[in-house]
């Protein structure tokens, strides 16, 4: 333990005041020696002082330190982060009252970093689970800041999201960003204003809203960037924009030609009983096709709301089969397509709304007769397969490229155009949302040039 600079000091001058004494008497001595009583009271006090200060000393040295002990370990301890440590307060007052100091300092120190450990914790919990992307790059545009969501988004490595979100990470954006993104952020930091995008990332084609604002806050500068994946929301808008599309190029075509006919008519066709009768034909079968296409609407639009009533009842869907197969028969025999079918003596009980049931055999069966090719064969089989029963739909026609195979169910789609005849287009879409209201699943198997099989399955009695 080194000895403090004011003890030294205390010492030297009581060897000091001694020595002086000691001079002091020893002239005296030579000059009278008969006051050598006085020289030796003089001594003796000499004495008493220097004994009293190096006592003194001694204490004030030991108290001093004392609290210089106490004081180090305080502060090694609160250095260490152990908060809760308590100074001594035992001793005179003056220690207690530093003592007393000291430990309100720590407490404050440590109510102070608590609650901005608690700060932190929550703005770390909030970035974790957030679903937009957070990003904060500095004046250099290089990431400070990065939350998991953002991470996805980007494809910015697997990485330890919670880490990297709460500690300084530095990574060039243009190694890993979208252009347009970087572009964005180096315009925000150059010309400090809030910026907002719509921005198409590679290479899965998601689409973020992203906004840009400027941080200019004691000295910090740089960018704050918060990505909102709308994919799905501009999907919706194009599925909107389509379906508008779709529906009024199938009610174009047959009022196109209802109204041409009726313009002949007027035009003084009528006059003629054979032409007016096949005009009048005709325009009787384009008003049928809106009539279907209309009401394939409102039934598709219940069915997706799930506002659909199903008559659930034990239904022998052998026999439903066999009835389709006879309503469809005449379109079978005109490109000379065989049909086999199940025996509709057996009786094969399933639950479902029969109605709707003969609807979506109807429009599988009706699909593949008008893709399969001349004198080709289609089989429908019902099989059963635990407590369901699978009803299968399978054809020998040119089969549904891979590219197409994910579209068949949506809303107008058509795999060949110029092949489909009268249809609407929601004979699909329709079948795959009444099997699913009967909690099952329309699926697809086809390779090209090989047929294609469409097959669901339904619930035994």
């Amino acid at each position: 333990m080194k000895i403090p600079k004011s003890i030294k000091l205390q010492w030297m001058v009581s060897y000091a005041i001694l020595i002086t004494i000691i001079l002091v008497g020893l002239s005296a001595y030579i000059i009278n020696a008969k006051d050598a009583h006085i020289i030796l009271a003089t001594i003796i006090s000499g004495i008493i002082i220097i004994v009293s200060s190096l006592i003194i000393g001694v204490m004030i040295r030991n108290k001093t330190t004392a609290i210089i002990n106490d004081f180090s370990n305080s502060a090694r301890s609160i250095a260490s982060g152990n908060f809760d440590y308590q100074f001594p307060n035992q001793g005179d007052e003056d220690r207690k009252s530093f003592a007393s100091s000291f430990n309100v300092m720590t407490k404050t120190m440590r109510d102070n970093l608590r609650e901005l450990e608690s700060e932190r914790s929550t703005l770390s919990a909030v970035l974790e689970t957030m679903n937009d992307g957070v990003i904060v790059a500095d004046s250099e545009a290089k990431i400070t800041l990065i939350n998991p969501a953002a991470r996805e988004l980007l494809g910015i490595g697997p990485g330890e999201h919670s880490k990297l979100a709460k500690t300084t990470t530095h990574e060039s954006l243009g190694h890993i960003w979208d252009h347009e993104l970087r572009t964005m952020i180096i315009n925000a930091i150059h010309y400090p204003k809030t910026l907002t995008q719509d921005i198409l990332l590679q290479p899965d084609r998601t689409v973020v809203n992203a906004i840009a604002t400027p941080i200019n806050h004691l000295g910090t500068e740089g960018v704050l960037v918060t990505l909102r994946n709308i994919t799905e929301y501009r999907n919706i808008e194009n599925t909107r924009r389509e379906f508008v599309s779709n529906v009024s190029h199938e009610l174009r075509s047959p009022l196109a030609s209802v109204k041409a006919l009726v313009e002949t008519l007027v035009g003084g066709a009528i006059d003629d009983s054979s032409v007016a009768e096949d005009y009048l034909s005709r325009i009787n079968t384009d008003i049928d096709h809106m009539n279907q296409l209309v009401s394939e609407l409102l039934e598709l639009s219940t069915l997706e709301s799930g506002r659909a009533h199903l008559d659930i009842k034990t239904i022998n869907i052998n026999d439903s089969i066999f009835n389709v197969v006879r309503s469809l028969e005449h379109k079978a025999k005109e490109k000379n397509i065989t049909v086999s079918y199940p025996n509709p003596s057996v009786n094969l009980q399933v639950l479902a709304d029969k109605r709707k049931m003969i609807q979506v055999i109807i429009n599988l069966l009706d699909n593949a007769i008008r893709f399969t090719s001349q004198n080709g064969s289609i089989f429908i089989s019902t099989s059963q397969v635990a407590d369901l029963v699978e009803i299968t739909v399978e054809d020998n026609g040119p089969g549904i490229p891979l590219e197409d195979q994910k579209h068949v169910f949506e809303r107008f789609y058509k795999v060949d155009p110029s092949r489909t005849g009268t249809g609407t287009g929601l004979g699909l879409a329709i079948a795959k949302h009444i099997v699913m209201a009967h909690d099952g699943s329309l699926s697809l198997q086809s390779e090209p040039g090989l047929g294609s099989k469409f097959s669901f399955k339904l619930r035994k009695n």
